[in-house]
């Protein structure tokens, strides 16, 4: 599956994302990450919960590689949360 990468414009968050899992990281609270098949309206955040691990896993190592392509500032200046 392919894995898109999006930021926002100032740089307050970076998402990832595939057709089943988003992953929403900012540095104001911990990571996101939503099942678009069990929860379309991204209201539940299943970061953390059992069976997640591997999502978060991958779609967090492709973020971080995308930010290092890109020479993304907010990864570099330490401002994202994503442990």
């Amino acid at each position: 599956d392919r894995i898109v990468y999006v930021r926002h414009s100032a740089g307050a968050w970076v998402a990832a994302f595939d057709r089943r899992y988003k992953l929403v990281i900012s540095g104001l609270d911990q990571p996101w990450l939503y099942d678009l098949e069990k929860d379309p309206d991204e209201l539940v955040n299943y970061f953390g919960r059992e069976g997640y691990d591997e999502h978060f896993i991958r779609l967090r190592n492709e973020l971080i590689a995308q930010m290092k392509k890109f020479k993304e500032t907010a990864l570099t200046e330490k401002k994202l949360r994503y442990e």
